[in-house]
Formats: structure tokens, sequence, C-alpha cells
């Protein structure tokens, strides 16, 4: 059960948050503009990102995987979600699995 069911989870839940709080998404996006999102030293030393991580469960190893997907895109819920199925539709199989989620990435132009 380890592995890619909680990994999976965990991910849907932080961009949940994310899509769920436009405003607060762009904290960490800001944090992680031309920055080198690959080292971990330097991932480690940004308040806002681990802020994100700490509150969706502090799972360290998808630091990266999160660093490169808020540097590089915007995630807003895709068109009529609001992330209530998410949360409504979910599941406990051992490892919480969560109902499904509409998500759209959009590519960062930084004309903030």
């Amino acid at each position: 059960m380890a592995g890619s069911d909680s990994v999976a989870g965990t991910l849907v839940y932080v961009f949940y948050e994310l899509a769920s709080s436009q405003k607060d998404q762009l904290k960490p996006a800001e944090e992680l503009h031309d920055l080198n999102v690959c080292d971990r030293k330097t991932l480690r030393s940004l308040p806002h990102l681990n802020g994100v991580i700490n509150e969706n469960l502090a799972i360290s190893e998808l630091q990266v995987t999160i660093a490169l997907l808020v540097s590089k895109y915007h995630v807003k819920f895709a068109p009529g979600e609001d992330g209530a199925r998410a949360v409504e539709e979910m599941t406990d199989r051992f490892a919480v699995l969560p109902g499904p989620l509409s998500l759209v990435f959009e590519k960062r132009t930084w004309k903030i």
C-alpha cells in the first residue's frame, strides 16, 4: 500500500489547496522564480513552499516535484470544478483515496 497510492493522494490534496487559494499560490511560485528547483538546500530555505508541503503531510520526497510544478504552472480548478468531489467522494481503503479532482495547469509567464 505504501508508495504511489499515498503519494498520489498527497499530491491531489496539495494541488487542491493550491487551486483553492489562488492568492496564496503565488507566494511559493514567486519564491521559486529563477531558482534551481532541484537544489534541495535551496528548497529547504523557502518558507512559503515549505508551508505548502508541511501543511500537506510534510512529505519531503515530494518537495522537488511540487517545486517544479508550482514554479512552472499556475494551478486552478478546471471549468465546472469546485473541488468538492475530492473530499465528498473520498474512499478509505486502508490508505485514503481522494475523489475526482479536475485541474488546469497553465504555464507561468512571470508577467505578474
